[in-house]
């Protein structure tokens, strides 16, 4: 195996970071874009009594949705307990709480912590 020019590397990671950052900020425009158009429609689907327009190839159309809004997360936490419905719940720990405890030498029952190795990038 021939040894690998480190800073060849490096330079190539940096340069692929600029362009997704270029990306990802073109996308963020983009994506107001979409937000901003998509509320027009929506208004002016309401105005117009509508819930769907279409040019015979592409339709946009009214969907109802229905999410939950938490206002007592007590009572929730009761619920799930008292009915067993543990799949109300997203099934991950906050990273940042754990490691409050982790940071001071705690021990959290059922976690097995797993420490690696990523690469990390800044510029000067």
């Amino acid at each position: 195996m021939k040894p690998k020019d480190l800073g060849t590397l490096s330079k190539k990671l940096f340069a692929l970071k600029d362009k997704k950052a270029d990306f990802n900020t073109e996308i963020t425009f983009i994506n107001a874009e979409i937000k901003e158009i998509e509320l027009e429609l929506l208004d002016g689907l309401h105005e117009q009594n509508l819930t769907t327009l279409g040019d015979g190839t592409r339709t946009v159309y009214i969907s109802k949705q229905t999410v939950p809004h938490v206002i007592n997360w007590d009572a929730l936490y009761t619920f799930v307990r008292e009915n067993n419905a543990f799949e109300m719940l997203h099934r991950r720990v906050s990273q940042k709480a754990f490691l409050e405890y982790f940071e001071q030498g705690m021990s959290v029952p059922g976690i097995d912590p797993a420490v690696f190795d990523e690469i990390r990038t800044r510029k000067s």
